[in-house]
Parts: C-alpha cells; sequence; structure tokens
C-alpha cells in the first residue's frame, strides 16, 4: 500500500523503535565516529521521530532540541527527551538563528521535494564552527527499484519520496558556505548480517551489498 510521507510515519510509529532496521545500523556505525564532544553542547534532531539520535546525544550531556513534522512520532518518543521536542516542518523550524553546535537530519531529506530549502534551515540554526549532518537512504539503492517501506499488521507500507542525487546535497550545501568534513557512501557489512537474518532476508544479503545503502555527509559552517 502506498502512503504519503505524514500518514506512513504516522502507521509506522507503533512499531518503529521495535522493529529491526539494517540501514539504522549501518548509519550510526558510520556516523558515530564522526560525532565531536556533545558535553554541554546543543544539539538540534531534526526530522527527530522517536529521538534516537537525540538519546545519543542526551545520554552523552548535550542539550537537546527535536522536531519533527509527524505528532504520533513524538508521542512514541521516550521521555525525557521528548519534552523538548516540538511538532514543525523542517524546512521551516521553530528555532532561533545559531542555536546548535551540532543539528542532524537522518533519514529524512528524500521526503522533502527541495533539497536546498532543508540544508539553508540548518544551516540557518546551526552557529559558525558548528557540524551538520545528513543522512538518508543512498540515491543508488532506489535507483534500482528500493523502497522506502515498511510493515506493520501483516501489510507492507511503501512511503512516497523523491530521489535527489548527492551533487544536490553538496551544491546545496555549498551555497550555503558549509565545508565537508566527512562525506560516506556505505555499503552493508557483516554487522548487519544479523538484521537482515533476523528479518528473514538473509537470502539478499549479498545482493544488498553490492550496492551504497546510505549516503552520510558531516558539513561545518563557516
Amino acid at each position: 500500500m502506498q502512503v504519503n510521507p505524514l500518514d506512513g510515519h504516522a502507521i509506522w510509529s507503533a512499531v518503529y523503535d521495535g522493529a529491526p532496521n539494517p540501514l539504522l545500523d549501518l548509519e550510526r556505525r558510520t556516523v558515530t565516529p564522526w560525532l565531536p564532544p556533545l558535553l554541554d553542547r546543543t544539539f538540534i534532531d531534526v526530522a527527530c521521530g522517536t529521538g534516537r539520535w537525540s538519546q545519543h546525544a542526551s545520554d552523552r550531556g548535550a542539550h537537546v532540541f527535536g522536531a519533527d513534522f509527524c505528532a504520533p512520532m513524538l508521542d512514541a518518543a521516550a521521555q525525557p527527551t521528548r519534552n523538548r521536542f516540538v511538532l514543525a516542518d523542517a524546512a521551516r523550524l521553530p528555532f532561533s538563528d545559531a542555536l546548535a553546535d551540532l543539528t542532524m537530519c537522518a533519514f529524512a531529506a528524500g521526503y522533502l521535494e527541495c533539497p536546498a530549502r532543508l540544508i539553508a534551515e540548518l544551516a540557518r540554526i546551526t552557529r559558525r564552527g558548528g557540524f551538520i549532518a545528513v543522512t538518508d537512504v543512498h540515491p543508488a539503492g532506489l535507483g534500482i527499484g528500493w523502497r522506502r517501506s515498511f510493515r506493520r499488521g501483516g501489510e507492507t507500507y511503501d512511503i512516497e519520496h523523491h530521489v535527489h542525487p548527492l551533487a544536490e546535497y553538496l551544491t546545496a550545501a555549498r551555497d550555503c558556505c558549509l565545508r565537508i568534513e566527512h562525506l560516506a557512501e556505505a555499503c552493508f557489512g557483516e554487522p548487519e548480517r544479523q538484521v537482515f537474518e533476523g528479518c528473514g532476508r538473509a537470502a539478499i544479503f549479498e545482493a544488498m551489498c553490492r550496492v551504497p545503502a546510505v549516503f552520510a555527509v558531516m558539513w561545518r559552517r563557516a
């Protein structure tokens, strides 16, 4: 069943944290080594969902704020981080200029029609010298037919999305005076094998490893 992003995430929210997801595992092991010290830093989690990155930052002493466009996702977030979450569009954030030391937007850019608007907004709320991290499903995988989908109650839901070339993000970032610190086009590997096996998808694991699954970029604002 095809659903729009808002309805899809509302349905997904009830099972999101309990469902194994190799994309999240791959992203986490790719991006975590890049993160700067977070103690007493301000961390803004854009399109925070249930707050997995917010929890990571909070556990490391950051002052955490989050925003998401889907109220059921925010409702599913754990206390106390969700006390600082707001309902908002990622392209029109209710945060002041230069607030964040680190701004994160994970697995959401492809739901927006214009990545440039997103990147500009992330840059606006990040202080000079601060960091911006964006991750998403790699366009190479989507280009060969991978779906942004999930299962709930025996039904498979395909979420509508846009496929943006990686160069589109990089151009938008240059226009906002962001300098690349890290860039990865990551493929699944042995750490994700167990997740595929647990999902009953062991038979496709080797083939999935041959295509970049996640792109991740960290910029520094000049």
